[in-house]
């Protein structure tokens, strides 16, 4: 279920002092138009109700999704996720099976993690498509130094389907398509080293940059020693 707790939160505008709902847990599946509001990031908005000013409110959530067998958790860097122990209960056992269980430290990063799932795509393997394409910029000196981020997908006009990444740095927003195939070479390289769905049960995991370079690197490294070993 949702857990809606409130909270007064100070305009930054005028000082004003105003209610503000923040969501403890959120169960999209039961609750399914706040999901879109979440999407927008209006669940996570303050609006002063005096001057209009507006700011976002980082606060801890635990976002559920039933069908998608999802739940991730936003928490801060320094803050740690509540265990996802069963306490040996063989219905919480039966529950959580094939679930999917991720942490995140910002709103944009949940929103990415929402879009991917939803769009039935696996997060390691875009972040590790993120990885080798920072890699391929830089190279051409073109590094992309801001934030990169998973917005969907879409009909290529010449056909087949394509892969949209947002590039976000300097309030600038530049878009970056790229063809779904691409996820399919990265997916024949990092073969088999994926955690699946229910795999990793009650961990929950940093799927990010440093999640991807890990996993490249220990490709690599194995790559390395076969080289040597013939």
């Amino acid at each position: 279920m949702s857990l809606p707790s409130q909270h007064t939160i100070t305009c930054g505008g005028c000082g004003r002092r105003q209610a503000f709902t923040m969501w403890d847990s959120l169960n999209v599946s039961l609750n399914r138009d706040l999901k879109a509001e979440l999407l927008r990031g209006e669940l996570t908005r303050f609006v002063c109700a005096g001057c209009g000013w507006s700011g976002d409110v980082f606060y801890p959530m635990l976002y559920h999704d039933m069908e998608q067998k999802v739940m991730i958790h936003l928490c801060a860097p320094q803050g740690e996720p509540e265990s996802l122990g069963s306490g040996g209960l063989p219905q919480m056992e039966r529950f959580l099976e094939g679930y999917r269980f991720r942490r995140v430290n910002t709103r944009n990063e949940l929103r990415e993690k929402i879009l991917i799932f939803d769009a039935g795509l696996d997060d390691g393997l875009l972040e590790c498509l993120k990885c080798f394409m920072r890699a391929q910029m830089a190279g051409c000196n073109r590094p992309l130094a801001g934030e990169l981020l998973f917005a969907g997908t879409s009909e290529a006009p010449g056909g087949g389907r394509v892969i949209r990444l947002e590039h976000l740095t300097a309030g600038v927003t530049e878009t970056v398509d790229l063809p779904l195939a691409a996820l399919t070479e990265v997916g024949g390289y990092v073969a088999g080293r994926l955690p699946t769905a229910g795999s990793d049960a009650r961990k929950w995991l940093r799927v990010d940059a440093d999640y991807a370079g890990a996993l490249i690197g220990s490709v690599r490294e194995d790559e390395a020693a076969d080289g040597g070993s013939t």
